[in-house]
Parts: C-alpha cells; sequence; structure tokens
C-alpha cells in the first residue's frame, strides 16, 4: 500500500520517505523505500537492502494531519503514530486506507494508546 514513513532518531524527526507498506497475511508488517538509498532513514541503520520491518510491539495511535508537509493525501486525512520502546514512527497512507491498515497493525501486536 502506498505510503509515507518518518520516524524518530537521536537528533529529532527524520524526513518523510516514500514507499510500499507491506502487510502479509500472517507476517510481520515491513517498509520498502520507493529510494533505496534513503532505506537507512526508515531502518535507523545504514547500510542493508530489502524490506524495513515495522518492530513491534507498541502502540498505536491516530492523529489529524497538522501541517501541509504531511497532507500527502489531503488534510482531512490521519497519520498512523506507532510508538516502541525505542523509537516512534509516524505512516501517511490514503484516507481509504488508514483504518484498514490500522486494524491490521493492531493484530500484529500494536494495541491502541
Amino acid at each position: 500500500m502506498p505510503c509515507h514513513i518518518r520516524r524518530t532518531s537521536s537528533r529529532g524527526w527524520g524526513p518523510w520517505v516514500v514507499g510500499e507498506l507491506v502487510l502479509p497475511a500472517s507476517d510481520a508488517a515491513s517498509f520498502v523505500a520507493a529510494d533505496p538509498l534513503k532505506r537507512s532513514l526508515v531502518s535507523g541503520r545504514a547500510g542493508g537492502t530489502g524490506p524495513v520491518p515495522v518492530e513491534g510491539p507498541g502502540a498505536l495511535a491516530m492523529r489529524p494531519v497538522r501541517f501541509r508537509g504531511e497532507a500527502f493525501y489531503g488534510l482531512d486525512g490521519e497519520v498512523i503514530v506507532l510508538t516502541t520502546e525505542r523509537h516512534v514512527s509516524e505512516l501517511a497512507t490514503e484516507p481509504d486506507d488508514t483504518e484498514l491498515i490500522a486494524a491490521r497493525l493492531r493484530d500484529l501486536g500494536f494495541p491502541d494508546t
């Protein structure tokens, strides 16, 4: 599913990275960056190839789009916020898909906060 993702680092929020969120039927979710050179911005590690696992367990929250810079799919959308022990990730998705993606992530170990 089309998705923009960003995560916290020791320097604060990283940039939004464009790609695809992969939600398999029976395995952990992952993210594939459209630009492989930006993979490390999502994984937090230099190098590597392939999908970046969406780390869990953690907590899931939803928040409204607040700024034009995150309104990739319109100002009336919502952003999924995943909080783990190590970092926070935000996912901006198509408004019609946001609740479906949130429900799937809940099934994968991200209960609501």
